[in-house]
């Protein structure tokens, strides 16, 4: 996740933007995902649910749907970087891109891209000027620059500093 320089939509896509709380912190998000794949994150009953009765830790969380469109719609628009380790210098970033290979068959409808890793994510960077951070090493390891990760390995299974609290905190990301 923080070699990533922007988002992949399918520009023909249906999005759904919607009001929830996060299941984690019990605050209020705005979140974005595939129409087709709302039910996945958001089981119809909890959509009669009412707001203002939600308490963290509830186990139905309330949610509405507050805009439609098409991925088209979100070329270009910007957003805020996940992981701040390090910025790219040789192109723009973080920012959402039209991807032709962006599916609705799980996941989000909405896919990373880290131009340093995967022929289509370097294609589209190529496509639309996007820089690149490649922030782990030939080891596998994050490189210095990346804070709390410099020196660890990118897959769990060959990191031995992992604690409990780190691998509840990778499993929430993903």
């Amino acid at each position: 996740m923080p070699s990533n320089t922007a988002l992949a939509v399918g520009k023909d896509i249906d999005y759904l933007l919607i009001r929830t709380y996060n299941p984690y912190t019990g605050l209020p998000i705005t979140v974005i995902l595939a129409k087709d794949l709302c039910n996945l994150y958001f089981p119809e009953k909890n959509k009669n649910l009412i707001f203002d009765e939600y308490k963290p830790g509830d186990k139905q969380i309330p949610f509405k749907v507050i805009g439609t469109f098409k991925g088209i719609q979100l070329e270009k628009i910007r957003y805020e970087q996940l992981m701040p380790y390090q910025q790219p210098a040789d192109g723009d970033a973080f920012l959402v891109v039209p991807g032709d290979f962006v599916t609705t068959e799980d996941g989000t409808g909405i896919v990373h891209i880290a131009p340093s890793f995967g022929a289509d994510d370097f294609r589209t960077a190529k496509q639309y000027g996007l820089g690149s951070l490649t922030l782990v090493d030939k080891q596998g390891k994050f490189i210095e620059g990346t804070e709390d990760l410099a020196g660890r390995y990118v897959k769990n299974e060959y990191d031995s500093t992992l604690t409990e609290d780190d691998e509840t905190l990778i499993y929430i990301s993903r």
